[in-house]
């Protein structure tokens, strides 16, 4: 599918005739009409993803196309934002965080790169504070972390949920989270 504007156009499909200039990235080819085209597309694309995950700490896929969407002048299709958050991914630019969901599913949160040492900063800290209390709820490292920010109880959400990947803390409800029995053993806590 093309998105069209005036005499350029940029697509991830081969065109039949004409010249076209082509970039493929990760297996994906991209098409446009000129390769200075192509660039523009490709870093409207880039530069969007950047300032949203900028803003925002961590986003999933779906949400930040759809962020980016609202700052890119054409039609942004799946298999287009696919090809260029890969390649900002490959490169570096963007990182993932492994989540576990309340239903014991794999999730994956993009976050950018500058973004790291915050991130890590802020896990670091509820970890802390649940070796301390036992546990915590998504609602208090909201509080902490995320008051007033868009998709905020979201974020910490996910903050949980990487330290249940990690095997820090288990999900008992949707908001709550405790110590694993393993690791209370293991830090010698006495927690009533």
């Amino acid at each position: 599918m093309a998105t069209r504007t005036r005499d350029h156009w940029i697509s991830t499909s081969r065109p039949i005739s004409g010249s076209y200039a082509e970039l493929t990235f990760g297996g994906i080819s991209l098409y446009s009409s000129t390769p200075e085209a192509l660039d523009k597309y490709i870093d409207q694309v880039r530069t969007a993803t950047s300032d949203v995950l900028l803003d925002h700490l961590l986003l999933i896929r779906q949400v930040l196309k759809a962020k980016v969407q609202e700052n890119c002048s054409f039609s942004l299709t799946d298999r287009i934002f696919g090809a260029v958050l890969g390649r900002m991914l490959k490169m570096g630019e963007l990182k993932v965080l492994l989540c576990l969901t309340a239903n014991f599913k794999r999730m994956r949160v993009i976050y950018h790169s500058k973004n790291h040492d915050r991130l890590n900063e802020i896990i670091a800290a509820v970890r802390a504070k649940v070796l301390i209390a036992g546990s915590v709820s998504t609602s208090e490292v909201q509080a902490s972390y995320f008051e007033g920010l868009w998709a905020g109880y979201y974020m910490a959400q996910q903050v949980c949920g990487a330290l249940s990947y990690r095997g820090y803390l288990v999900h008992t409800d949707r908001d709550q989270f405790v110590l694993p029995r393993e690791v209370i053993d293991a830090v010698g806590l006495r927690i009533s």
